[in-house]
């Protein structure tokens, strides 16, 4: 999480430009501000899903694992589209079973890998969860026009990956 609770100033990042070269104020500050602000979402999001006993990773889990349609993913496959490591999607996937939100088994072509599946007690969870999810993101997104939001994502979708 990215906990910086006041934005340098337009005259303090300018000194930085004066030292470094390629400090741009405009990108330096843009991306400070988004930083910052994706961190309170984040934090925003984990302080409404604690009381169902998760934080955002184990939820993103198993909305990804629901949105597919079949339920299922292998490892791997989740793991990329969580964009974590395998030993932090084990750790996960272990308290999620644990909780029987997920099953796990092996794959019977590649014992090395393992398919996961969302249980019926893991749908349910999610419902649950779905309705002030979405309260949420309208609440704290909801000082923005539809055309603002759009052009929001636009602009966002603009950062490169790297």
């Amino acid at each position: 999480m990215f906990k910086l609770d006041e934005l340098p100033t337009e005259e303090e990042i300018a000194v930085f430009s004066h030292e470094f070269p390629a400090c741009h104020g405009d990108a330096v500050m843009a991306f400070l501000t988004v930083m910052k602000k994706g961190s309170l979402l984040l934090e925003a999001l984990d302080r409404y899903l604690q009381p169902f006993g998760f934080l955002h990773g184990r939820f993103i889990a198993l909305v990804v694992l629901q949105r597919n349609g079949k339920g299922e993913e292998s490892a791997s496959q989740l793991a990329a589209k969580l964009g974590i490591a395998k030993p932090t999607l084990t750790r996960m996937l272990a308290s999620l079973e644990s909780e029987a939100l997920v099953e796990i088994r092996p794959c019977e072509k590649d014992r090395r890998n393992r398919y996961i599946r969302i249980t019926k007690q893991g749908l349910k969870k999610l419902k649950e969860v779905m309705p002030g999810y979405y309260d949420l993101i309208n609440h704290l997104l909801g000082d923005f026009s539809e055309k603002e939001l759009i052009k929001i994502t636009q602009l966002l979708n603009k950062i490169k990956e790297e």
